[in-house]
């Protein structure tokens, strides 16, 4: 983890990807607010971004990279509930509740996370009505898609699950230049996602890779017939 606290390295007031984000429609004056004391904090990949039962600290604003939400069931086994992107908030809803993390967040790759302090977002929020319902909206969206997420994928048999997986991972973070999905994730990430075992989706991907539906270059892999993967997602 390396810290960085030149408040004009990224500046919000100037950052070219604040139009993609939240931040969007607000005043320089605002967003000049939002940078004061703002840090910028890199991580590796693997590393922890924060643990569960910590407070947040600030608003975390993913700048680069991506970022996976874990929670932990009683015998260790991982369960992805959420996967972030540039220009994400992390973890919007916390904060707001001002309750502690019940999840762990984890850098798939490299990451850089812009940290706003809560006192200043607050400070925001509470002058910009129009800025407050967009987070309302956004964090309702976010319920309402996990949710249908969850029951979805849950009721589906196991070669399903990987396939509308693989479907969502490429509408939701899109394709490298060699038309891989932009997103290397571990087998056991796939797992944590679809909610089945390492070992299921070990065989279903092996099986995939016969039929020629997806192509893999270790952790990559590249959807070869969509048509299919998405006939495959209903069962």
């Amino acid at each position: 983890m390396n810290v960085c606290k030149d408040k004009q390295l990224g500046s919000c007031v100037y950052c070219g990807k604040r139009k993609l984000s939240l931040l969007e429609g607000l005043s320089e004056e605002d967003l000049a607010l939002l940078n004061n004391d703002r840090i910028i904090v890199k991580f590796r990949k693997g590393e922890t971004i924060y643990k569960e039962y910590t407070k947040p600290i600030g608003l975390y604003c993913l700048n680069e990279g991506k970022v996976k939400l874990v929670k932990y069931s009683d015998n260790g086994n991982e369960v992805i509930i959420g996967l972030k992107k540039p220009v994400d908030f992390i973890d919007l809803e916390t904060l707001l509740a001002n309750e502690k993390y019940n999840h762990t967040a984890i850098a798939l790759e490299d990451t850089s996370v812009c940290i706003i302090t809560e006192e200043n977002f607050r400070k925001v929020l509470s002058e910009n009505c129009v800025f407050a319902n967009k987070l309302l909206k956004n964090i309702s969206q976010s319920l309402l898609d996990y949710n249908e997420w969850f029951v979805n994928i849950t009721q589906k048999q196991i070669h399903a699950r990987i396939a509308k997986t693989l479907l969502k991972l490429k509408e939701f973070y899109g394709l490298s230049d060699d038309d891989f999905l932009n997103v290397s994730l571990k087998r056991s990430d796939i797992a944590a996602l679809s909610c089945i075992t390492t070992a299921n989706v070990i065989r279903t991907i092996s099986a995939f890779e016969k039929e020629n539906i997806i192509e893999c270059d270790k952790k990559r892999i590249k959807i070869l017939n969509h048509k299919k993967l998405e006939e495959i997602s209903q069962y």
